[in-house]
Order: structure tokens, then sequence, then C-alpha cells
């Protein structure tokens, strides 16, 4: 009996993550970042609106400013605190006008160069879109946990956009929308190219 509920327990936590580990994946440039081996992955690509590049600005990047608490419902905050992240890195947005995006890591303070914005070496890779209730949506390819080793899946956010600024609100933890404000870089950086 005893053997019997061990057992149910293990074939369980080994059959998520085999979900997991399911996905075929390779290794960019960095010899570190993960991207999903075949480039159909992000099944919600063909949601990609053109009407989102009026919004969405495809020739800059977007940085992370601050975060703040908000209601689950919405991105109204629940009071007037400003958060700023304590991990000594920056992430970054760049948008592409093909529907994928990419988020970028960077150490405070780090001056980012032309190539390290080159997909090909670092990122996490993802598409954004509009869903069937008008929303504009970011599916990106990340960790989304440890089990024997890094668990990789979808993780899905909402985007509210004011002027400049996106509003990201991660669907892991809907109490918290993180700001984003654009920020120009030189024409010469936009010469890579999105195709997943």
């Amino acid at each position: 009996m005893v053997k019997k509920i061990i057992f149910i327990p293990f074939c369980l936590l080994l059959s998520s993550c085999l979900f997991y580990f399911n996905v075929r994946m390779n290794t960019l440039l960095d010899d570190s970042t993960k991207i999903p081996a075949d480039k159909n992955y992000f099944k919600n690509k063909k949601y990609f609106s053109v009407s989102l590049l009026d919004k969405i600005d495809t020739a800059v990047i977007y940085k992370e400013d601050y975060y703040y608490s908000s209601n689950k419902k919405d991105f109204t905050p629940i009071d007037n605190k400003k958060w700023y992240s304590t991990n000594n890195r920056v992430s970054i947005y760049k948008f592409y006008s093909n529907g994928c995006i990419n988020l970028f890591f960077f150490r405070n303070g780090y001056e980012i160069e032309k190539n390290d914005l080159n997909p090909e070496y670092k990122g996490h890779r993802g598409v954004y879109y509009i869903d069937n209730k008008g929303n504009i949506k970011i599916d990106k390819f990340v960790i989304v946990g440890y089990g024997f080793g890094p668990l990789y899946d979808i993780n899905k956010s909402i985007v509210k956009i004011k002027g400049d600024t996106l509003l990201i609100k991660y669907f892991s933890n809907l109490t918290s929308v993180d700001v984003y404000v654009k920020q120009k870089i030189p024409k010469e950086w936009l010469i890579y190219k999105a195709d997943w």
C-alpha cells in the first residue's frame, strides 16, 4: 500500500516534467538561451494584425522602468507606489513588424550596443497579437519552473498602451504591472530579423 502511495505522486511528477520537456529546443549563440526548434511553435502568431503597428513602435526598444501593484481585473493601481527592480538587471522588449517579439535582459547600467539586440545570439522569443476580445497579448517562451532541470513553456501576458509606455501584466501574477518606456535606438540597429 505504501509503495502505491509513493508511486502515484512520482508518476504524476514525472508526467508533468515530460510535458515540459516535450518541446524540441535549440540553443542560441550565447550557449544558454533555449528556443523552440519548431518555427511554428507560437500558434497565436496567426492573430497578429498590422493594425498593432499603429500602436507599437518597431523602430525602438521598450525598456523596463518600474512596476506597481494593481487590481486583478485591470491595470488600475491600488496605490501610488512605484517599485524598482532590485535584481541588478533591466529587461528590454524589441517588437518586430511581423508579430514577433524578443525580451532581452542586461545588467543595470550596461550600455547596449547594436550586437546586443541580435535575436540569434540571445533573447526570449515570442509573439504579440490581438485576442478575440480586442486585447493585445504576448506569448513568450521562457523558463516557467524547475524540476530535474529548467522547465520551458509559454508565458502569457496582456498589454495596455499609454502613449510611449507599455503596461504589461503577466497571467502568472495579475496583481503586478510592469511599466516599459519607449527608448530610441540608431536606425543602423534595425538590421535584425525575426523569423519565428
